[in-house]
């Protein structure tokens, strides 16, 4: 359960604050190598991975706006483009 805190970050550190930028490449770092992954991973990549991902499954600009804080929604429509490219890719693949 999540400690009462009045930081309005999602996920606190053991100090009851958002985790910085820092402390998120640490845990990334342990479970990369908990799981035995050598390959370089950076969080922005992670991060892009998990928009690309939900832009193709179907979430929308809008929608990625809001989960990203984007400021606008250009940064956004990245992801779609990418998502829809994936999208149209594997229709190509699977048609007769």
């Amino acid at each position: 359960m999540r400690p009462a805190s009045s930081d309005t970050h999602l996920f606190l550190n053991y100090e009851g604050t958002g985790f910085s930028i820092r402390g998120i490449r640490k845990i990334v770092d342990k479970y990369l190598k908990q799981a035995g992954i050598q390959k370089k991973i950076s969080c922005h990549g992670l991060r892009h991975t998990f928009g690309t991902n939900k832009a193709a499954l179907g979430m929308n600009a809008f929608q990625l706006k809001e989960l990203f804080g984007h400021a606008t929604i250009q940064t956004s429509l990245e992801y779609v483009h990418i998502g829809t490219n994936d999208i149209r890719r594997a229709m190509e693949l699977t048609s007769l």
